[in-house]
This record gives C-alpha cells, structure tokens and sequence, in this order.
C-alpha cells in the first residue's frame, strides 16, 4: 500500500466515526437506524476493520497504539448506551411519578451519550494525530515503515 492511499484509508476511517456518531445520536432519540450502522464490537466496525488490518502496517508509528485504546473505549461506552437503550421503561408505582422516571431515564441516556462522544472525539483527535504523523514521512521513510 502507498503513502497516499494509507492516508486515504486513515481518512476513511477518520470519517466512519463522524458518521457512527450521528448513527448513535438518532439511535439515541428514537430514530430508527439499521444496526449494520451500528456494531457493538469494535472489530465490526470499520474504523476496526481497517485498524486491524490495513492499519497495521502503521503500527510503529507513536501515535497509533493510542488508538487501539480509544477504540474500545468508544465501543464499551456504547456498549453500555445500547443497553440503557434496550432496556424496558420501568413504569412507576403506585405513589411514583412516571415523568420522574421519565427524567431519569432521559439523563442517563444523555450523561452516556455524551461520555460516547467524549471519546469518539479523543479517538477522531489520536487518528488526526496518526494522519500527522503519516504524513510527515517522505516516501522513503514510509517505504521503510512498510
């Protein structure tokens, strides 16, 4: 694989994040969303996919390793939304409120989607990061990289 077409992948990758986050965001309010958009495992991913495979001929570059853990991390978070998520609403009880449950339920929902997206940034911010260092290269040095 070339210099470009490495940069061209990572970017592709880059790019997959942006798009899952907004997959998530519509998940999260309600909206249907085909789940193929929406892997629960991060090496059924995209950014996975790519990372595990193609994306492995960068791993002697510094910044890369950072991103295995942002990777899992964005998943495991989501991980934990999906089952909020697909967990029945709890009705209240006899002396409850049913919009207080309602509130709860709706901030939980948010404080996870939002830790989510804190680290779908830091994981888009480490590729960014990678596409830096890629490209700083001259074609030698990745010729010898690969």
């Amino acid at each position: 694989m070339s210099k470009k077409e490495s940069i061209a992948y990572l970017r592709a990758a880059k790019s997959s994040v942006v798009q899952w986050r907004s997959h998530v965001q519509g998940y999260a309010l309600g909206m249907p969303v085909d789940q193929r958009h929406l892997p629960l495992v991060h090496t059924d991913s995209f950014y996975g996919r790519w990372y595990y495979s193609e994306g492995q001929q960068l791993s002697s570059l510094p910044s890369y390793d950072a991103i295995n853990d942002y990777l899992e991390d964005v998943h495991h978070k989501y991980m934990e939304l999906h089952k909020l998520l697909q967990t029945p609403i709890k009705k209240a009880g006899l002396f409850g409120s049913q919009d207080k449950l309602d509130q709860e339920r709706k901030e939980q929902v948010k404080v996870l989607m939002d830790s989510t997206f804190v680290s779908a940034k830091m994981l888009v911010d480490a590729t960014i990061q990678l596409e830096h260092e890629l490209m700083e290269l001259s074609d030698e040095e990745f010729d010898k990289l690969i």
